[in-house]
């Protein structure tokens, strides 16, 4: 936070991302381009155009994303722990509510600079749920620990080679 930024200025800014979503899903005709999108399983002109709009080259890279169907679900049974992943340039994310990447953009762009309000991998996930466009993983729970670690260690050595 800037000497003259106050701490109000900076919760709003930081909440942007959260409104950004929320926008995208209460929108004044009472559904989402997101809720469309599930309903049709399709994007009209008109969802590429908005999407395209709000989220530039990064609703593109997440729709190469998910035709190129890089979006995981992993459900662990017998918990019905669900937990997605997308497999991106660099490796593979965990992408947590919708609202957290393990992505180094995310945590530099996002979160330190504040300049974006998502990452396209968060963007790839809500676009592929929507489609019904990913691949669904079923797995024991004791797969869980392993599976997160073996993620983690991808991510850790990410943020190094860019370090």
């Amino acid at each position: 936070m800037s000497r003259n930024q106050t701490k109000e200025q900076h919760s709003i800014r930081g909440d942007s991302y959260i409104k950004k979503l929320e926008d995208l899903r209460n929108e004044s005709r009472g559904w989402s381009v997101l809720e469309q999108m599930e309903l049709n399983k399709e994007i009209s002109g008109d969802v590429l155009k908005r999407l395209f709009d709000s989220y530039g080259d990064r609703f593109i890279d997440a729709l190469k994303t998910v035709l190129e169907v890089r979006v995981k679900r992993y459900i662990f049974k017998p918990s019905n722990f669900t937990l997605w992943i997308v497999v991106g340039r660099h490796g593979d994310y965990v992408i947590f509510s919708d609202i957290y990447c393990s992505c180094f953009d995310f945590f530099m762009s996002v979160i330190l600079r504040k300049d974006n309000h998502t990452c396209y991998h968060i963007l790839a996930k809500k676009i592929a749920e929507a489609l019904g466009i990913y691949e669904t993983f079923i797995l024991p729970d004791t797969k869980y620990k392993k599976l997160i670690e073996e993620w983690k260690t991808i991510t850790l050595s990410e943020k190094i080679r860019r370090e």
